[in-house]
């Protein structure tokens, strides 16, 4: 607790447990161009640790963050069923900044 009062632009470990990849679809690149980045995080997450999480990790300000929970699949291959798991996905929208996870100078 002492830590983030110190440091409170510097990122934390929970941040990093908080925020586990960033989703990259179709779907999540058509609103991108809308200031709108997908997000697979914990699945205890709330909206008030995730938007602390991505501001402190990519220094940008976020305006808003949408969650919603992805229920599983059953999915059948070679005969067997299983089913995929269970997770929690964050859209959020960046009012200042930009999160860039493409470096389009590299060749």
């Amino acid at each position: 607790m002492k830590e983030e009062i110190i440091n409170k632009n510097k990122p934390l470990i929970s941040d990093f447990n908080t925020i586990i990849f960033p989703i990259i679809t179709e779907k999540a690149m058509l609103l991108s161009k809308k200031n709108k980045i997908t997000f697979k995080v914990n699945v205890n997450a709330n909206k008030i640790t995730i938007k602390r999480s991505i501001e402190r990790i990519f220094n940008v300000k976020i305006k808003k963050v949408s969650i919603c929970n992805v229920h599983s699949k059953i999915k059948t291959r070679g005969g067997r069923k299983g089913k995929t798991n269970n997770y929690k996905k964050a859209i959020v929208t960046v009012s200042s900044g930009n999160i860039n996870f493409f470096d389009e100078n590299k060749k």
